[in-house]
Formats: C-alpha cells, sequence, structure tokens
C-alpha cells in the first residue's frame, strides 16, 4: 500500500523568474569637447598642471555614457605657465570646446527632456517655456479649420 506517495513540492507555487534585461542596441550621440585640469605640487615641491580634453558620448536609447580622452597633458610648470597652456589649448580648438556647464546641460536635456511635448504643452496652455537651453527653430501656430 505505499506504492503512491505524495511528493513534497505537490501543492507549491512555481516561482516567477524575473525576465532579463534587454541588451540595448547602442547608438551614441557624440558632444562638443570639453577640459579638466588640475594644479598641484609633488612631493619634491615641483608644481605641475595636468588638462585632459574629454569628448562624451551618450546613447540615445539607454542613456549610457562613455567620455572618451582625446588629449592628455602633464607639465612642469606655476600657476601662469597652466593658464597659458589652457588659453593656448582654447585658441587652438575654439571651435570644437565648449565649458562643461553647458555639455553637462545637453546631456541632461537628452536624456530628460522630451522638447516636442513641451513645445505643445505650452503652446496649449498659453505659457512659455522657462528653459534657456531649448531655442525652438520656430513657433509652431496651428490654424483652425473655419
Amino acid at each position: 500500500m505505499g506504492f503512491f506517495h505524495r511528493s513534497k513540492t505537490e501543492g507549491l507555487e512555481p516561482k516567477p523568474v524575473a525576465p532579463s534585461p534587454k541588451k540595448c542596441n547602442h547608438k551614441f550621440q557624440d558632444f562638443p569637447w570639453y577640459i579638466e585640469g588640475e594644479e598641484s605640487d609633488d612631493v619634491y615641491s615641483r608644481h605641475w598642471y595636468h588638462l585632459i580634453i574629454k569628448e562624451p558620448y551618450v546613447c540615445i536609447y539607454c542613456g549610457e555614457r562613455h567620455d572618451k580622452v582625446l588629449w592628455e597633458i602633464k607639465r612642469y610648470g606655476n600657476h601662469k605657465e597652466a593658464i597659458q597652456g589652457l588659453d593656448e589649448i582654447n585658441e587652438k580648438f575654439k571651435d570644437r570646446i565648449r565649458h562643461r556647464a553647458e555639455i553637462e546641460d545637453m546631456i541632461n536635456d537628452m536624456q530628460l527632456v522630451d522638447p516636442q511635448y513641451l513645445q505643445y504643452y505650452h503652446m496649449l496652455q498659453g505659457t512659455k517655456d522657462p528653459s534657456t537651453s531649448r531655442l525652438y527653430e520656430k513657433e509652431i501656430k496651428p490654424k483652425l479649420k473655419t
């Protein structure tokens, strides 16, 4: 009479399996270059400066960001020489280098803002977009059928 035994797992619900996250097929947008820098004294009391030119790339789908180093300069010199080196780089690449705050604003706008939605929202509400970083090429004026 002991042929049939109840299974210990009988009556238990199967555990749900979490779906595996989809792999993003990255498509990156590049942004203008920016400069990072620092000055310091080493253990021998020599003053040095370090300048790095970077270009950010951000995926238009998932927002993943990569900052690529384009050029790195590390030299011994005083503060005046560091400023002179920075001025030379800014002059040489003036059409490509922007202030880092501008770049970060551009990236945040791309990741967080839907400008077309906001444009229509403000049009319907009769308000003006307070953002200073979005300048619309032309204002949309809807025409009503008569």
